[in-house]
């Protein structure tokens, strides 16, 4: 007799296990080799993280909740630079941290464990060091798999077929900003709160199916854990309603709960002990038991911005994840399974939640990779994906929901990618950059744009003119001699032309600084101008300045050519600015190197170097 093959969607095979476990190895190896790697290390604790995770040592080491630690002189890490002031409120002439101690809470088992190493290996215990900074990165993973195995099993339980899961996380994993926030930015709260919303909806999930009395003490620790990490998703605990098929049944449970005083009292304990602690924190802080320490930063329930939080190109949650546009048709399939009340329930908190998070005054939420305030919502949404799969038997559709999926993960990863490498810029945005920028990996993209409003070169260049040198290549080859032609030229009769048949590297300018500006002037910038035309406007063309010492250059910059240019085949007159640290003698060489290992051609002419000092 045959044996028997299993299918390949059986629910027997733990397909779901082998995604998680895949997920899991590519995060570990991710975090080995790029987030703690020696260059990377400091960084992990920055920006909103600082305030989240500086609760633990201003408590356990320093007994400093006003954090001026900050400014000690032995203290040098990327979260110490911003100063206490960028995570603090002034109350009764008290520094406060605007943060909520959630975070600090679920990462301080990591925290006691770095201590502890940090004090047996007798490191510094300063509470950034790294040991500090890895565990935060890997709490992060760590509640990233732990929440996820939750929403497997929660899966599991609402009969959503294996395969069908396994597919589900491994698409929203690769294909959406979770991947971003579990393993490049642990430090925000973001992963936290969508390992608790996973662990509440499977407990939830686990009390409709055989109710327990514990259940309620459960729920009520992570409830508080959710509300702590961001008050503001204390909405998705209404996602409860979902889970219960009847609403008299969620009247049943809770009367059973009622009739049980010491199960109902432990639960109001637990639930209202965050909120005891985090009163306990601003009194030891600033003498009040309860401030806003958010001062003026707040919601504008009158104008949200709710299209901008949805469909900009500065942050839109469905431009920088355009895999969760399909969330859009598995509210369809929602409703078939779950029925028209459940499906109601479901767009209620979603729209109330997108209206709370588009009120709020600052709608962009800062430097971030997409809109970071859903990676909570994530649970229900992969709930929602997952269950789509199970009603698609067309194969017309499968085939185009493959090959979208497929391009939404190429696209995050490369966009990923140029976030992580300074090619997308985390703020400032526009449709006209992200045309530019669009699946464009190289080197010379790097800071095209800036992420912030930024004053423009004219501006900081304030001291006096103190030198100027000027080659309209018309008589004055020096050893450019093979690249000067008369073909293409802007003005006169000669233009210097730049290609890899000819050699990729001429040198514009080079002169010792004596002969560039006065014995007495000290430099600060240097200003090229020049009418500049590229045959290819994608090509990695810059200009260098270096500065050399016996030889060795001390200063080296570069400037690609497409920061400046944004068409091809035409000349344009372009400015590139040079801010240089200090000379050290005027006997040094100041060289221009136009640098072009491409086979299309860049052409420089009129060439003109001036200097200014402080």
């Amino acid at each position: 007799m045959k044996p028997i093959k299993a299918k390949f969607n059986d629910s027997k095979i733990p397909f779901a296990l082998y995604s998680w476990f895949l997920i899991a190895c590519i995060s570990c190896v991710f975090l080995i080799t790029n987030r703690l790697k020696p260059e990377r290390w400091k960084e992990v604790i920055i920006s909103d993280g600082t305030g989240y995770y500086s609760y633990l040592p201003a408590l356990f080491i320093y007994n400093d909740l006003n954090y001026n630690y900050f400014y000690s002189d032995s203290l040098e890490y990327n979260a110490i630079k911003i100063g206490a002031g960028a995570f603090c409120y002034p109350v009764n002439s008290k520094a406060v941290n605007k943060y909520y101690f959630g975070e600090a809470l679920a990462i301080s088992p990591f925290f006691f464990l770095a201590d502890f190493i940090t004090v047996i290996i007798n490191n510094v215990r300063d509470g950034y060091s790294f040991y500090y900074q890895a565990s935060v990165a890997i709490a992060g993973l760590f509640y990233f798999l732990f929440g996820l195995w939750m929403l497997i099993l929660f899966l599991r339980k609402k009969n959503v077929k294996e395969f069908n899961i396994a597919i589900t996380i491994l698409l929203f994993y690769l294909g959406t900003n979770l991947f971003y926030y579990a393993l490049e930015q642990p430090y925000m709260s973001h992963i936290y709160s969508f390992s608790f919303v996973c662990c509440w909806l499977n407990v939830s999930n686990n009390q409709v199916i055989n109710y327990k009395n514990y259940r309620w003490l459960l729920l009520a620790l992570i409830g508080g854990f959710i509300i702590l990490i961001r008050p503001v998703n204390i909405i998705l605990l209404l996602s409860v309603f979902i889970i219960y098929p009847d609403f008299n049944l969620f009247i049943s449970h809770l009367k059973k709960l009622i009739l049980n005083p010491f199960i109902l009292i432990g639960s109001i304990l637990i639930l209202f002990s965050f909120i005891l602690i985090q009163s306990l924190l601003y009194y030891k802080a600033c003498g009040l038991f309860w401030v806003d320490a958010y001062g003026a930063e707040g919601f504008n329930f009158n104008s949200p911005e709710i299209i901008n939080v949805l469909f900009s190109f500065r942050k839109g949650l469905f431009i920088y994840s355009p895999m969760l546009i399909l969330i859009l048709f598995g509210f369809f399939y929602f409703k078939i399974k779950y029925g028209f009340k459940q499906l109601i329930i479901l767009l209620i908190i979603l729209c109330l939640f997108t209206y709370v998070v588009s009120s709020w005054w600052y709608w962009a939420y800062g430097g971030s990779y997409g809109m970071r305030p859903f990676i909570e919502v994530y649970p229900i949404f992969i709930w929602v994906f997952a269950i789509s799969f199970e009603f698609i038997s067309n194969w017309i559709l499968k085939i185009f929901l493959i090959l979208f999926s497929a391009f939404c993960i190429l696209l995050n990863q490369v966009q990923i990618y140029q976030s992580l490498i300074g090619i997308l810029p985390y703020e400032n945005m526009n449709f006209d950059k992200y045309k530019r920028l669009f699946f464009q990996t190289g080197i010379q993209f790097r800071y095209m744009f800036s992420s912030l409003p930024e004053p423009s070169k004219e501006l900081l260049v304030k001291g006096k003119m103190i030198g100027m040198n000027f080659n309209g290549f018309e008589e004055n080859y020096g050893s450019i001699v093979p690249f000067v032609q008369g073909k293409i030229k802007s003005e006169g009769k000669h233009s210097v032309c730049i290609n890899s048949n000819n050699g990729t590297a001429a040198q514009l300018l080079e002169f010792p600084l004596y002969k560039l500006i006065g014995k007495e002037d000290t430099l600060e910038w240097i200003v090229v101008n020049a009418d500049i035309m590229l045959e290819n406007i994608m090509q990695n063309s810059s200009l260098i300045l270096s500065v050399s010492s016996n030889n060795e250059a001390y200063i080296y910059q570069t400037q690609y050519l497409i920061h400046g240019i944004d068409e091809e085949k035409k000349w344009k007159n372009v400015n590139l600015y040079f801010q240089v640290s200090e000379i050290k003698s005027l006997n040094d060489i100041l060289r221009f190197t136009l640098d072009n290992n491409n086979q299309s051609s860049v052409f420089v002419d009129k060439f003109k170097v001036t200097f200014y000092s402080k």
